[in-house]
């Protein structure tokens, strides 16, 4: 991967940058399309190469005990007794809590993330 985007040409670069292929199912408005696009446009080349390689290369999996934060459920419904009210995610009509995707889990000796909550 950094190969091929390290190899990219600045013109290459501005034309997937332009064709949203990777973030055009990001965002629903076109005006929020056309600012990701100037972000990217603005961003510089090597940045972006090392900052995919990482996100794509970390596994945090193995850190993921250690790592402390306030607990926050997703799901609806699953968000503990304690949970004041106001606080618990609302229901998203005929929506249901969508699988790891497949694509996530590139080592064959491990499994794929679950909600552990």
């Amino acid at each position: 991967m950094r190969q091929y985007m390290g190899a990219q040409t600045q013109d290459m670069y501005e034309r997937y940058v332009k064709s949203g292929m990777a973030t055009r199912m990001m965002v629903t408005k076109d005006s929020d399309f056309e600012r990701i696009v100037a972000w990217g446009l603005a961003s510089d080349r090597t940045a972006v190469t090392d900052a995919i390689c990482e996100l794509f290369a970390a596994d945090l999996r193995d850190d993921l005990a250690n790592i402390k934060s306030p607990r926050w459920s997703w799901a609806p419904g699953s968000a503990p007794a304690s949970t004041p009210t106001a606080r618990r995610p609302k229901p998203i009509s005929g929506a249901s809590t969508p699988s790891w995707p497949a694509w996530r889990s590139r080592s064959p000796t491990r499994a794929p993330l679950h909600n552990v909550g």
